[in-house]
């Protein structure tokens, strides 16, 4: 029996030469139905982390592919890594094509936050970036909310016989998202025990980067469309694409983001874990702050002169993350100036929100990394 062409979870191009290159399956399980990849395979079954296997060039040139092939292109978000999301590589590869904007885990802001202000949030932030999105749709891929909404949008959008092309950044929730959207437009649906319909997922999907390998193409007959899935693009100036798997992993939230407060002095600094530090200059005599990451970041107030003893003896000790292989060699510092209602940012960690303010900020990151001041995302309700 001849083998299909594509894995199904991840889109590589199967074969069953080479076990260390992408797409292999072993050949005693050539012939059977809906065939995935050993590595597929693997993450799906055994929850193992396996390496990516291509590289940047076979992603960029996977992604031109699915987007010449559309005429839309559908850019994910992660709502709670909004800069760290942002690729002007990608938005450069989609041109003039309409973009419709996905901000992917929007339950994992605090319950107060409602979808309208992220949807003009975002569109703002959007077109300060020089980019005027077609639509904005909030969603959860994991909850099942926003899902009709953005079929909605996106069968708006095409017309008989187009397509629609995911992009994104690693670890924004694409395959996930593409997975919600196949669940409810009929694709991945099966019938179960008793008559009744149980969901098939799709696309493989693992809180690991480089899941995506290729071009992944899944109907949605129910909605009319075609939509392509492409590899994620790392982020070279993103935090967490500089850690090693399991501290990257770390740092995307499995749950509600972890806020604190804090009541600052001058020359008192707030760490995020042992990857960033957040001390206050001039400004408001007592600034307040919101800090937000995720449950696995160690948040931690110290004075300004003991912040490099407490990094140097306890960064991958008990100042998580990184762990020890991680520990930051090179650091970046830089002065900003936050005004009340704005966030500073470290992508692919948290933000600090400036409650009362303003607040000039020393903010040392690793090196390659950019803090970024924005208008804060979550409003405090008054």
């Amino acid at each position: 029996m001849q083998m299909p062409s594509y894995c199904r979870g991840c889109g590589a191009p199967l074969q069953s030469q080479d076990p260390n290159r992408p797409g292999y399956v072993p050949p005693d399980v050539i012939g059977r139905e809906n065939l995935r990849c050993q590595r597929c395979f693997r993450i799906l079954h055994y929850g193992q982390r396996e390496g990516a296997g291509g590289d940047r060039e076979d992603y960029l040139a996977a992604i031109r592919r699915g987007i010449r092939e559309a005429e839309l292109a559908v850019m994910v978000f992660d709502l709670v890594d909004f800069e760290g999301s942002w690729s002007e590589e990608l938005n450069s590869l989609v041109g003039s094509k309409p973009l419709l904007a996905v901000l992917n885990k929007f339950d994992l802001l605090p319950r107060q936050v409602k979808g309208e202000e992220v949807e003009s949030w975002a569109r703002n932030r959007l077109e300060a970036l020089g980019r005027e999105p077609a639509a904005v749709v909030p969603v959860s891929s994991t909850r099942g909310w926003g899902i009709k909404k953005l079929l909605a949008e996106i069968s708006a959008q095409l017309g008989d016989g187009d397509r629609a092309v995911l992009v994104g950044a690693t670890n924004v929730g694409k395959s996930s998202l593409l997975n919600a959207l196949a669940g409810r437009a009929g694709e991945g649906i099966r019938k179960g025990r008793g008559g009744g319909q149980k969901y098939n997922p799709t696309l493989t999907t693992s809180p690991y980067p480089g899941t995506t390998q290729n071009l992944v193409r899944v109907d949605l007959p129910t909605a009319g469309c075609l939509l392509i899935d492409t590899p994620g693009l790392s982020q070279p100036d993103r935090l967490s694409d500089l850690l090693c798997p399991d501290c990257s992993r770390r740092l995307i939230p499995a749950g509600e983001l972890s806020r604190k407060t804090y009541k600052l002095s001058p020359g008192q600094s707030l760490l995020f874990g042992g990857l960033a530090s957040f001390t206050i200059g001039a400004g408001d005599p007592r600034p307040i702050v919101i800090a937000f990451a995720a449950r696995e970041v160690v948040f931690h107030v110290t004075r300004r002169e003991r912040v490099e003893e407490i990094l140097t003896a306890h960064s991958g000790d008990w100042l998580l993350p990184p762990c020890g292989e991680c520990r930051v060699k090179e650091w970046e510092k830089r002065t900003l100036t936050a005004q009340e209602g704005e966030d500073v940012v470290v992508p692919g960690l948290g933000w600090l929100t400036v409650r009362r303010g303003p607040v000039e900020l020393e903010v040392a990151v690793p090196r390659g990394v950019k803090a970024v001041v924005r208008p804060a995302l979550v409003r405090p309700r008054d």
